[in-house]
């Protein structure tokens, strides 16, 4: 019975809460003339272009990509849609994510006028970058939430609003924390298995086959992005966005609690690992 007594610290540390593997240090603040105290997102950063600054990325106008190409993945020789007007300069394009990398997506905006881009994590993604069905563990987790939906009731394509109700007894499971469902293709007696999908803050890498941008770039979730889309709708003229990194502490507490803990468990593992030789030399 001594064993499991010491090595109840460690046993305790599995019930902290787990953290981000990517945490949001960039921001952006939304405000306008009828709303001045709109809500404020965090976002992912990127491992190319610029930082974002007040002097870059200040009370940008906010906008959609064009119509006619809305994932912004048209090849960058080709010539911008003359058709897109700009909403005031400088300004903030939203992007959608998928079909393309997000330094292209960052390019193809700059080359439309944009000052900043803030690319959308989209559910249509994680069925249309692999091709078919999202990816297990990458995409969804299972156990996370799961349900089988009659075939019958799915409309294409399976990402669709209309599908949210079908959904509904998988995305509304209490351990889903993205409230939202993807389908995984699997089939069973006219149904299909549907699991929570992933909803994370990603880290935007570099390609190193492109150019680097010039303009900042950040990543916000498929719930964050529901929000700024209702907002951009909702708030009809006037809307800005300010693009900042958010504010880092001199000193980083984290890491001392990091190095504490590690200490602690060396010092707790050399001691528990000698106590044979200790009876020994008693």
């Amino acid at each position: 019975m001594t064993l499991p007594l010491r090595l109840l610290p460690l046993l305790l540390l599995l019930l902290l809460r787990p953290s981000l593997a990517v945490l949001p240090t960039d921001q952006i603040q939304f405000s306008s003339p009828s709303s001045p105290d709109l809500p404020l997102f965090y976002a992912s950063t990127a491992g190319f272009g610029v930082a974002p600054s007040a002097s870059i990325s200040s009370d940008l106008s906010v906008s959609l990509t064009p119509p006619s190409e809305y994932g912004l993945c048209e090849d960058l020789d080709s010539a911008a849609d003359p058709s897109f007007v700009q909403p005031g300069a400088p300004f903030l394009m939203l992007v959608p994510r998928g079909n393309c990398t997000f330094q292209q997506k960052t390019l193809r905006a700059q080359q439309y006028g944009a000052s900043a881009v803030a690319i959308l994590n989209a559910e249509a993604s994680l069925y249309d970058r692999n091709g078919s069905f999202p990816l297990p563990q990458a995409d969804y987790e299972c156990g996370n939430g799961e349900a089988w939906v009659p075939e019958q009731d799915l409309a294409p394509p399976y990402w669709s609003a209309q599908n949210d109700a079908a959904l509904e007894p998988c995305s509304s499971a209490s351990s889903c924390a993205s409230d939202r469902c993807v389908l995984t293709g699997e089939e069973e007696g006219g149904s299909m298995k549907a699991c929570c999908a992933w909803d994370l803050h990603q880290y935007l890498y570099a390609s190193a086959d492109l150019a680097n941008p010039s303009i900042p770039a950040v990543f916000v979730t498929m719930a964050q992005g529901d929000e700024i889309l209702a907002l951009v709708e909702s708030e009809s003229g006037g809307l800005t966005a300010t693009m900042l990194e958010r504010p880092r502490p001199k000193y980083n507490a984290s890491s001392v609690i990091i190095w504490a803990v590690g200490v602690f468990v060396s010092v707790l593992a050399s001691y528990i690992s000698s106590a044979d030789l200790k009876e020994h030399v008693d």
